[in-house]
């Protein structure tokens, strides 16, 4: 439980929040914090994007003081694209700056970035190379174990990230192939961790905080990272810093639920927020007796006065309602 420093910055404990696309944004991150995150990571955002100075991209990157320690990561395929866009996000005084080298999406992939820099050692170095001279601070990056079982080669990214100064790296070890099917090889982050000089930072299955201790305790790695164990339950950061499971309970995770409506309602509004909000519901309620008719139900609601009902009437608790409701946007 002792803190991870990554060259001058020291962050609290060592359990991450992933980067994760619709899923990390602002409110999520800062009620992680709440509930103990270490750093937390915003989902990707494009260098492209950045570079031609797309506003809504720019919006990405905001984020509250209350959130450090704080990394934000980029993606994109060309090494002048992404060292700008470094700079760029330097500049918003952010701790630590990663680049997407895991993302398996078509979409992503197709383009040239995410995963696909795995199949170009050279011109993956080149980009190194550039965004290192662009980067002051922390240079972190996130990979796969491979493109591929024919190519698992994180072991020889890993001594190009070395060479070009990148200060630590984080490894899901399922290849782009595998996606998010099959599981896990710890094995392969073991076998990375004995061979780096840098801090490596575990992903892939971390579900449960004991999940985070038991990979830091047969890999070696200096730190875990958790995307999806956090969406379904962002209380996992405080699981791991006490040691014990917490389990909250039913009236606990109506205060969760309702704290997240306020963060993202004052966020991105009223309208917009009650939206962005039905996959956090999802996953919360997720297993509870009546949850799936609960669902059913609020999935489809957009006026904020019934969702509270449905939430009073599922969670039974009177008393429910979002703090300061009077002083929300429109």
């Amino acid at each position: 439980m002792e803190p991870l420093r990554i060259k001058n910055l020291e962050i609290p404990h060592r359990l991450i929040l992933a980067p994760m696309c619709g899923i990390t944004l602002k409110p999520f991150r800062q009620l992680c914090k709440e509930l103990d995150a270490g750093l937390v990571f915003n989902q990707m955002v494009s260098a492209r994007a950045l570079q031609m100075g797309d506003q809504k991209s720019f919006g990405m990157l905001a984020y509250d003081e209350s959130e450090r320690p704080i990394g934000k990561q980029i993606f994109g395929n060309n090494a002048e694209t992404l060292a700008e866009a470094a700079r760029i996000v330097e500049a918003q005084g952010v701790d630590v700056i990663d680049l997407n080298l895991g993302c398996p999406a078509k979409k992503i992939v197709n383009d040239g970035g995410g995963s696909a820099l795995l199949r170009d050692e050279e011109e993956l170095a080149k980009i190194l190379r550039a965004m290192r001279k662009a980067i002051k601070g922390i240079f972190t990056v996130k990979i796969r174990a491979g493109w591929d079982d024919k190519k698992r080669n994180a072991l020889s990214v890993l001594h190009i990230a070395e060479q070009e100064g990148v200060d630590a790296l984080a490894i899901h070890a399922r290849t782009r192939a595998q996606g998010y099917s099959g599981k896990s090889d710890w094995d392969f982050i073991r076998h990375v961790k004995e061979n780096a000089t840098i801090p490596i930072i575990g992903n892939g299955d971390v579900i449960e905080a004991e999940d985070a201790h038991r990979m830091m305790k047969l890999t070696g790695c200096d730190a875990v990272m958790t995307g999806r164990g956090a969406f379904a339950k962002p209380w996992i950061f405080k699981d791991f810093v006490n040691q014990t499971p917490w389990n909250p309970s039913k009236s606990e995770r109506a205060d969760m639920v309702m704290r997240q409506y306020e963060l993202f309602v004052n966020h991105f509004g009223l309208e917009k927020g009650i939206k962005m909000m039905r996959k956090f519901i999802c996953a919360y309620t997720k297993g509870e007796r009546g949850g799936a008719e609960f669902r059913n139900k609020v999935v489809r609601l957009n006026d904020l006065d019934i969702i509270q009902e449905e939430m009073r009437n599922f969670f039974e608790r009177p008393d429910l309602s979002i703090p300061h409701k009077e002083s929300l946007p429109a």
